[in-house]
């Protein structure tokens, strides 16, 4: 009987977010773009920020999300549109509507999240739906609405500080925090500079100079 009741509860929770899903106009086109990525292991911080912000998520996604998040590091890089998001967290966190292997979900992140990771969010358990394992492939079907731009200098910075290190953001986190600011300030993150792009370069030559210990740094 309680396999039974599981099920139940799952059907229903899929019946849930499908509809949740579709009724957003934003989502009403086509799923025209692929997103390939991995399934990683995360640190457990996703659970404590969607148990004190559950109620916001819930009014979100239209259900109670599941306790912790499932963690993708994507095989390029991706920003997604900010005005398409629901925000929360007092704007800092924002989810998108998607499909992850055909069922939908939502896409997390917060502003300073780098452009090769989203975690997903749902209201059912997506490793034991999905039975994916750690390293395992999965694809992301999204409306093209939803991607975002980068720029040729965001993909080369991201590329400098990233490729062949992209699990370290979840393995690392002192590399992590150690590129973070300046990730930051070059349009490396999902949160896109407030500065232009001479401003950008500026911040990169002087962080060059910085790690050569030709100028101090600020204080």
């Amino acid at each position: 009987m309680h396999g039974i009741a599981a099920a139940a509860k799952q059907f229903f929770l899929l019946a849930v977010i499908k509809l949740s899903h579709y009724d957003r106009s934003s989502f009403s086109q086509r799923l025209n773009v692929l997103i390939h990525g991995k399934v990683v292991g995360g640190r457990g911080k996703a659970a404590v920020q969607i148990a004190q912000n559950s109620e916001a998520i819930a009014k979100a996604i239209g259900a109670q999300p599941f306790a912790g998040s499932l963690n993708l590091v994507l095989d390029k890089p991706v920003r997604f549109v900010e005005s398409e998001a629901t925000f929360f967290d007092n704007g800092f966190r924002m989810l998108w509507p998607a499909t992850l292997n055909g069922i939908p979900v939502w896409l997390y992140r917060w502003k300073h999240t780098s452009l090769h990771v989203v975690e997903i969010i749902s209201p059912i358990n997506l490793r034991d739906t999905l039975r994916v394992g750690e390293n395992q492939k999965v694809t992301i079907a999204l409306p093209e609405n939803i991607v975002d731009k980068i720029s040729f200098s965001q993909n080369i910075i991201w590329a400098a500080v990233w490729a062949g290190r992209r699990n370290w953001c979840y393995t690392r986190d002192s590399y992590y925090y150690k590129f973070l600011n300046f990730c930051r300030a070059s349009g490396a993150t999902q949160q896109l500079p407030e500065k232009g792009m001479l401003d950008v370069l500026a911040n990169v030559i002087k962080y060059k100079l910085k790690r050569f210990s030709l100028v101090k740094p600020d204080r």
